[in-house]
């Protein structure tokens, strides 16, 4: 008996599932489709392996993106209904209502994108779009821009251990980390760059740029229902869309 995972569904269709999701949340924000949403994100976050890892992302990725926005549209939103004020802070009951909006809306895109992300390769979606016509440069970027920030942490991971292993003080006090994190700056861009053309080169000897039909070791192929709801999604989106231009339009 096969045990459901979320890793085994089609990178396709669950992108298409976050896409439907994505309009919902920016084109339709009522407080029923929030609270909706909010428990099919907790139904996912049940479904999904190593919950402590996304779980990190998640609130990291929110505390760091979100919440100095969110201040700010606190402090200095205007608004009617004072309720602090001092020099140019001016907090109203607007201001509050609108930062806290916002925020809940823009933590669960992110939310989303991330349990997307965590329950995909990057690697497999972009195989999967190749599949079906996307050009192999947008993918590459695709792929090379999700890769990179990981790519960077490895790699000063890799000059941290090595720094340490020449006797460089690498922890301690705060001026100590500091003053140890210069020395592995030049390093790291060194190797970034040395990165780049070792990657331009086996771009080259892999025949990326070859207008031959490519041949792809792991093959992702759709099932009947995935097709299904793929188009479903697609279709809603675009239902969404035109709803949100009618009742605009109306209104």
């Amino acid at each position: 008996m096969t045990t459901f995972s979320l890793e085994s569904i089609h990178p396709l269709t669950k992108a298409a599932i976050i896409t439907f999701i994505l309009f919902l949340i920016n084109l339709f924000p009522t407080t029923k489709v929030i609270i909706a949403l909010f428990f099919i994100l907790v139904c996912l976050f049940v479904l999904v392996p190593r919950k402590v890892a996304l779980l990190k992302k998640i609130f990291f990725t929110n505390l760091f993106l979100f919440m100095p926005m969110f201040i700010m549209q606190i402090l200095f939103k205007p608004g009617e209904n004072l309720l602090f004020s001092w020099f140019i802070i001016r907090i109203s009951t607007e201001s509050v209502s609108f930062a806290v909006n916002l925020l809940i809306r823009l933590c669960l895109i992110s939310s989303f994108i991330l349990v997307f992300f965590h329950v995909t390769k990057v690697k497999e979606f972009t195989t999967a779009l190749e599949e079906i016509g996307v050009s192999k440069s947008v993918t590459y970027v695709l792929l090379a821009t999700m890769m990179l920030v990981p790519q960077i942490v490895q790699r000063s991971k890799a000059i941290m251990q090595a720094q340490k292993i020449r006797g460089i003080e690498m922890s301690g006090s705060l001026a100590t980390r500091i003053k140890a994190f210069f020395p592995t700056i030049t390093p790291l861009i060194l190797s970034s760059l040395m990165a780049t053309e070792e990657r331009a080169l086996t771009l080259e000897t892999r025949a990326f740029f070859s207008k031959n039909q490519k041949v792809y070791l792991n093959s992702y192929d759709k099932k009947t229902l995935d097709r299904f709801i793929i188009w479903l999604s697609l279709i809603s989106s675009a239902s969404l869309v035109i709803l949100k231009v009618v009742t605009t339009w109306v209104i």
